[in-house]
């Protein structure tokens, strides 16, 4: 919100830098032109917001049911094949997929143990914080 705040004062400087430039002759018209076209500007901005809202509400369901399909491995065998191991329930499918067919590799009689997701974010979070410095850890 803070980025449309600053692009919202942006644009009012310029407008108000443009008129000031202008002789006074072309006053009203110049003014009236230049109110269309930030009014015009602020309501396209408002539809973007508006559909960018109306579409998070629509998804907030999907990210809170557990995921019965889940990739669990990807591995590129070439610039159009890969090999990826997924997980549906309790079972593990190893697939082959390339441009216009996914087959089965193999089934694995025994799942693989899952890789922890929580040590990988916590290894983001120190990259993260050794790239922004000294001056981010309070």
């Amino acid at each position: 919100m803070s980025t449309l705040r600053h692009f919202a004062w942006v644009v009012l400087l310029l407008s108000s830098a443009t008129m000031a430039a202008e002789p006074a002759s072309a006053g009203p018209e110049l003014a009236a032109m230049t109110m269309r076209v930030v009014l015009s500007l602020g309501a396209v901005i408002a539809v973007v917001v508006l559909a960018a809202w109306f579409m998070r509400r629509l998804q907030t369901g999907i990210g809170s049911t557990p995921r019965r399909l889940r990739v669990l491995e990807s591995h590129s065998l070439g610039v159009k094949e890969r090999m990826v191991l997924v997980a549906v329930g309790e079972q593990q499918i190893l697939l082959g997929i390339a441009p216009g067919s996914v087959r089965t590799l193999h089934v694995l009689s025994t799942p693989l143990p899952e890789p922890d997701v929580a040590d990988g974010a916590s290894r983001f979070a120190s990259v993260l914080a050794r790239m922004r410095g000294p001056e981010s850890r309070s």
